[in-house]
């Protein structure tokens, strides 16, 4: 199963047909348009099933690299690649309404087993980049405000170096100057665990550094 966007247009799909002959699975080879039939089935979000038969709108394309037609068929090649085929589905497969699509190629001629190609429809939540922009802010602002108590409880915090996951602020709310003189301590915000030191560099001539406050 292959999840993809509610309302995806112009999409090209592989189809893979085993050759009904063949013990081993082999891939058939040689089939044009003519020569298979094509259906597609939608289970609908108010439960209905809807199933299309859309034989007599295949055509073969003329190459691999042909714009976009709508069922359109293609061969990919018969001796690399035996049995693989290029399906260009028709955009009202994907549309809205529908939980799940069913794309479904079988051998017109014979009794081969139908190849399925089955797709979950789902909804894009950011339509454009201005939403994906909106969200992306929001997780930073929600980042910068979470409780650095809730950092330094996972593992990641507690093994990250002081002066890389507890910056500036960190060291401004929770630090001495007196326990370690000539240091600055940075502890975890319950005020006594022990982070580690930054070294104060001094002046004699300027005003000496008593503790934070």
């Amino acid at each position: 199963m292959e999840d993809i966007l509610i309302g995806t247009t112009d999409r090209s799909v592989p189809i893979f047909i085993p050759d009904p002959a063949s013990t081993t699975g082999a891939g058939k080879t040689g089939l044009n348009a003519a020569a298979v039939t094509v259906t597609y089935t939608r289970y609908e979000t108010d439960n209905d099933v809807i199933h299309t038969d859309v034989t007599s709108s295949l055509s073969d394309l003329s190459a691999l690299t042909d714009a976009h037609a709508d069922w359109g068929w293609k061969e990919v090649s018969s001796t690399l690649s035996k049995g693989l085929y290029r399906l260009d589905v028709a955009d009202a497969v994907f549309a809205s309404g529908a939980w799940y699509a069913v794309v479904q190629v079988t051998i017109t001629s014979g009794t081969a087993a139908a190849t399925p190609k089955v797709f979950k429809l789902v909804a894009n939540t950011l339509q454009t980049s201005t939403e994906a922009a909106a969200l992306a802010n929001k997780i930073a602002d929600h980042v910068r405000r979470r409780t650095q108590a809730n950092v330094e409880a996972s593992a990641d915090g507690d093994a990250i170096s002081l002066g890389s996951e507890y910056g500036a602020i960190q060291m401004m709310q929770e630090s001495d100057a007196e326990v370690s003189p000539g240091n600055l301590r940075t502890y975890k915000t319950d005020g006594t665990t022990s982070l580690g030191d930054k070294v104060l560099n001094t002046d004699a001539a300027a005003v000496p550094i008593t503790g934070i406050s």
